[in-house]
């Protein structure tokens, strides 16, 4: 079987790859706006992140490792920034210091360049040839239209596509991006895990567990917004986002979330341009 190599980093050593004949799950996930809080639509702002190894989204460390944990054989590749440029020199750092499960650091080459992420993310199948695949990232740069892309050349293989909704496709300034219809937005860390609990992609006693404990920390994360570690930048504009779960029996604890967010993405003076 040919051999297939990439600029992949597994924990922290740079390694070639040998292409797989594993059907095991594979987790692709974003750093940038997605674990790291970097503002990327504000070239500004997004200065001020650089630097920053410590500014994360509260609970993706903890929802991450719940979901590699499920099935022990599966993959992770963390999409960062050349590891040769600050940014993505910090990235690492950040996922090292963070509590973030053991990955690949796969690099691509500019945040813009469609192309070129889909190369690499298709060089990535080939190697380790996935039934499942999760994408996880954000609607303000090129993950909605590369994730749409990749799972249409892959139809044999089951895809679940998350994009994390911080930018409004009706703003003037930091305009985002439309999901697609088989595109699920999420706002914080726990709709996401309640979506990949519905898709039986981690433990159920154990993400209900989190679920909670993360609502909880949300809802006083957002009273007290000075921070390193956020549920809701005070940047996003989620009006877009959807809520799709339901917060009755057994998840009623997520009643007061729901309406936290429908108070903060629909009703807040940041989403007036």
């Amino acid at each position: 079987m040919a051999t297939i190599f990439m600029s992949l980093v597994l924990g922290f050593s740079s390694v070639g790859l040998a292409s797989n004949s594993s059907s095991n799950p594979l987790v692709v996930v974003t750093v940038e706006d997605t674990l790291k809080l970097s503002h990327s639509l504000n070239f500004w702002d997004s200065l001020n992140y650089v630097h920053d190894s410590e500014s994360r989204f509260l609970g993706m460390n903890k929802v991450l490792n719940l979901l590699v944990s499920y099935r022990p054989a599966t993959s992770l590749i963390y999409l960062t920034e050349p590891s040769e440029l600050l940014a993505g020199s910090v990235q690492v750092e950040f996922l090292k210091k963070n509590s973030f499960p053991r990955g690949h650091f796969l690099s691509y080459k500019e945040a813009t360049d469609v192309s070129h992420r889909l190369e690499i993310l298709r060089n990535a199948m080939a190697i380790f040839k996935p039934a499942k695949v999760v994408l996880i990232g954000h609607n303000g740069g090129v993950d909605v239209e590369v994730f749409q892309s990749l799972a249409q050349g892959y139809p044999e293989v089951e895809f679940y596509q998350y994009l994390h909704v911080l930018y409004s496709p009706n703003s003037q300034d930091e305009a985002g991006h439309f999901l697609s219809p088989f595109q699920r937005g999420y706002v914080t860390a726990v709709e996401l895990l309640i979506d990949l609990q519905q898709k039986r992609l981690v433990e159920a006693n154990a993400s209900t567990k989190l679920a909670k404990e993360l609502t909880r920390e949300i809802l006083f994360k957002d009273s007290n917004p000075e921070s390193k570690v956020v549920g809701i930048p005070s940047f996003a504009k989620c009006e877009v986002f959807i809520w799709s779960w339901d917060v009755l029996n057994r998840f009623s604890f997520l009643a007061p979330l729901k309406e936290h967010l429908s108070k903060r993405c629909y009703s807040s003076p940041a989403y007036e341009n």
